[in-house]
């Protein structure tokens, strides 16, 4: 049961942390901006995204760089680690 679940939270952010690399990959290429495929990766991005680029915002109000995806890489691949920790954890003890 475990493995089920360890699995399925790999699969669901893999899927999130490519959809972050999809959005920052096409805000290099404009032509790639605005699709219906775009669409839902935005969609998926911009609800994890917001809350970094808030901070960032605060932080670093002038910075000519977007760094949002790359802190939600971070903390996505974090908490999925403590997650996945705690659950093994739980099953040992």
């Amino acid at each position: 049961m475990a493995s089920v679940i360890i699995r399925l939270m790999n699969t669901v952010f893999g899927i999130i942390e490519l959809a972050i690399l999809i959005e920052c990959i096409a805000s290099w290429i404009p032509q790639l901006r605005y699709n219906k495929f775009m669409d839902i990766v935005y969609a998926i991005t911009n609800p994890i995204l917001t809350p970094f680029r808030a901070l960032q915002d605060r932080f670093f109000p002038d910075s000519p760089i977007d760094f949002s995806p790359i802190i939600a890489l971070f903390v996505i691949d974090f908490v999925l680690r403590q997650v996945i920790n705690r659950i093994l954890y739980m099953l040992l003890w």
